[in-house]
């Protein structure tokens, strides 16, 4: 009898209108707080990978630039090593006009022999 009178009141009626208003409310703030969480994940992932391809690349250049350091060195041991100096001087027509002589703390000017 007592429900009889609630539903005659609309009690129940305005009762399950308040619940679905607040369960249609909490659905949307449900899916925006998931939605946010996707873009988020979305955005973690997709910077993890660029940072990945941007340290292989850069892995890549220090290799091939060690190539290169390792390369030079090689070329300035053999410039440097042993009369190559001398002999390369010779082939551009350069000549050797003695023994080299240094510039000391005794002498005060540079002398030049004529």
């Amino acid at each position: 009898m007592r429900s009889e009178r609630l539903k005659s009141f609309g009690y129940v009626r305005l009762a399950t209108d308040a619940v679905m208003r607040c369960s249609v409310r909490a659905a949307c703030a449900l899916g925006v707080l998931l939605l946010s969480f996707l873009a988020l994940y979305i955005w973690s992932v997709n910077n993890t990978i660029a940072s990945s391809i941007a340290l292989e690349a850069r892995g890549k250049e220090r290799i091939a630039v060690q190539a290169e350091i390792a390369q030079m060195e090689t070329d300035l041991l053999h410039t440097v090593a042993g009369g190559s100096l001398e002999d390369r001087a010779r082939e551009q027509g350069l000549i050797v006009f003695g023994p080299p002589q240094f510039l000391t703390r005794e002498v005060a000017v540079a002398r030049a022999d004529f």
